[in-house]
């Protein structure tokens, strides 16, 4: 059984939505590394110290979803994990989700820990998050294939398809 999960993809891909729907079906814990990450809309905590919460959480829990991409910590996380799901969405469907978070926003609602403006910079992040960290992620793929398992979920139909199978409820 994967007890130790990693769910990674581009802002906007639904990972936060996913990993919560997974750790309730499968009674684990959830961690959503934005949360960590994000002090306020405009400031972040130190490497050092989003690092030492990574590790406090792995060691602290045998079982765990974390999500997030958060390029340098994924060697960390992969080390300690079984499975990685990777949320691969249309581009311009992910730049509409953080559009419509951004009014949920505005609504005081709670999103995950992810900053409460909407800039051009972070909507241009989203467009060229394939050209920018597919190729490391495959790298990171390629390296720890042997020991981990992988699942490439490909537009959202197939993330619906995954959850429904696995009776993860909307």
């Amino acid at each position: 059984m994967k007890e130790r999960i990693i769910v990674i993809g581009s802002p906007g891909s639904g990972k936060s939505t996913f990993a919560k729907q997974l750790s309730q079906k499968m009674n684990i814990p959830a961690f959503h590394l934005d949360k960590l990450f994000w002090k306020n809309d405009n400031e972040m905590v130190e490497q050092e110290e989003f690092v030492r919460q990574i590790e406090k959480i792995i060691a602290e829990n045998e079982t765990w979803v974390i999500d997030g991409n958060y390029r340098g910590s994924l060697p960390l996380r992969l080390e300690k994990a079984d499975l990685v799901i990777w949320l691969k969405a249309p581009r311009w469907k992910c730049i509409l989700n953080v559009i419509k978070r951004y009014f949920k926003l505005l609504k005081n609602e709670d999103t995950g820990g992810n900053p409460k403006s909407l800039r051009f910079e972070f909507l241009k992040y989203i467009w060229d998050f394939p050209k920018n960290h597919f190729p490391s992620i495959m790298e990171a793929k390629a390296h720890y294939s042997n020991r981990v398992e992988w699942i490439e979920l490909n537009g959202f139909k197939e993330i619906a398809r995954f959850m429904k199978e696995n009776k993860i409820n909307h």
